[in-house]
């Protein structure tokens, strides 16, 4: 049992032991964002390149072939029912009937990003996505009125959805 003298030591005193993670974008010149995290691996991301990252054995693997434009948002996550880590993103560009949004998947073990059939309503407000059962969801605003609402990609059956956000955001 840690004792209170213990634990408040480890809560508030600063260390003076560093880690030095092998991160795969370490050396990049562009902002890195954490995507997210699943069972001990991390996706990482700049704006042209992503990566799943396993920091306890220092071994990443560079998703290919990513989609042009680039990401308006994203998350990452795990399909239960394929044993594979995924990343969707929300991929937006100027098209012929103004902006236009593609929701794609990226399966870890295809290797490949494949289109979600169907075009979102409204767009993720935030840039990074939660993964909560099998799905991955993020707030967005309704476009009528504001008011909050829950934009989601599951990822076992490849489909997007969005629904009324039940929180004060």
């Amino acid at each position: 049992m840690i004792s209170n003298h213990a634990l408040f030591t480890l809560l508030n005193e600063q260390s003076d032991t560093a880690v030095d993670l092998d991160c795969p974008l370490k050396a990049s010149n562009c902002p890195v964002r954490i995507v997210g995290s699943c069972d001990g691996l991390v996706c990482v991301a700049t704006d042209s390149q992503v990566f799943i990252w396993n920091p306890s054995t220092r071994k990443s693997k560079r998703l290919t072939d990513m989609p042009h434009p680039p990401f308006i948002s994203y998350g990452f996550g795990y399909d239960e029912s394929t044993n594979d880590y995924k990343v969707a993103g929300f991929f937006g560009k100027l098209g012929t009937r103004g902006f236009e949004v593609e929701v794609k998947v990226y399966a870890s073990r295809t290797p490949s990003w494949r289109r979600i059939e169907g075009s979102p309503h409204r767009l993720p407000s935030d840039g990074l996505g939660t993964y909560l059962n099998g799905a991955l969801h993020w707030i967005g605003r309704s476009d009528s009125n504001g008011s909050p609402i829950v934009v989601s990609v599951d990822l076992v059956k490849e489909t997007h959805g969005e629904g009324i956000a039940n929180v004060d955001v």
